[in-house]
């Protein structure tokens, strides 16, 4: 069971969003509904900026996030995926054809990127992350380092 009361209280804690985002976070139903709150545009630079969440509620549902693509801790190997979260851990990324790929890693994340043909690849490091790529063909990544 989702403890979304003291979620809550951490993202208000953390100078969560808005009155507006902090609604969202209090209605959530489900874990899956606030992991597509972190998932949006708005959650992912909120969590990005803020230092958000804690590592210990990231591993309390570790499993769930895993299998929407963010990634807390462990070694990950992902073929095509749309978008990916990493707080922690190492991720290996391949993508091939004309495939697009979001990826915003965080702290001890070590994002590893093999892009080929005429893939695309944005990638945001913040606070430490390592993001390293190779690239082959006309694929494109760019890496952009938000050191803070």
């Amino acid at each position: 069971m989702v403890d979304i009361n003291t979620i809550y209280d951490k993202a208000e804690q953390a100078g969560a969003c808005n009155e507006r985002g902090l609604s969202l976070v209090r209605t959530a139903k489900d874990i899956q509904s606030l992991i597509e709150l972190l998932k949006s545009p708005q959650g992912i630079e909120f969590c990005m900026k803020s230092n958000f969440p804690d590592d210990d509620l990231l591993k309390k549902y570790q499993s769930e996030l895993e299998a929407a693509d963010v990634f807390v801790s462990g070694n990950h190997k992902l073929k095509n995926p749309r978008l990916v979260i990493a707080f922690g851990g190492s991720v290996s990324i391949q993508l091939d054809g004309h495939e697009v790929c979001e990826i915003y890693a965080k702290s001890k994340a070590f994002i590893s990127i093999e892009a080929k043909d005429s893939s695309y690849v944005s990638a945001e490091s913040h606070h430490g992350a390592t993001v390293t790529y190779r690239v082959t063909d006309q694929a494109k990544v760019n890496v952009f380092d938000y050191a803070r």
